[in-house]
């Protein structure tokens, strides 16, 4: 388990640098990890289970199991989004309305207003391609809940 900063891939990429999985290491433990032997940065097979964009932060999760991406395909995602400008009840109606991406209705999305320029956006075994909706833009994105 990682929080993953911005400016970081979480997929495999020439540039290791930008890697996420290469914060794994010991300096960066918490000290109540209980398993304080595991270096995680010698896994060669480690995955990230649930891919972040470059731009967002987040939870992002580590495992050699490539099972467990069937199990995270249903968890809820939830992303802090910024708009470009002011959020208007215009913009609200077409988040909370359907929505078709690639040709497909997604599951409908919960929409909480954190600001002017800012919502909170959970969907349900979507896509977050949803977020780069015309008029958004994502600064960061926090975590899956399940």
């Amino acid at each position: 388990m990682l929080h993953k900063p911005e400016c970081y891939l979480s997929t495999y990429t020439q540039r290791t640098d930008l890697w996420a999985k290469s914060l794994l290491i010991p300096s960066n433990r918490s000290e109540e990890d209980p398993r304080g032997h595991l270096d995680p940065s010698r896994l060669r097979r480690l995955l990230c289970i649930n891919p972040l964009d470059y731009s967002a932060s987040g939870l992002s999760l580590f495992s050699e199991d490539i099972s467990l991406f069937n199990r995270f395909t249903d968890c809820e995602e939830c992303y802090d989004i910024s708009f470009r400008d002011i959020l208007t009840e215009s913009k609200l109606c077409v988040l909370r309305g359907e929505i078709y991406l690639d040709g497909e209705l997604i599951p409908p999305l919960t929409v909480e207003v954190l600001g002017d320029y800012s919502a909170r956006i959970r969907l349900h075994g979507g896509s977050r391609k949803v977020c780069h909706i015309d008029c958004l833009q994502i600064p960061s994105s926090v975590g899956y809940v399940c």
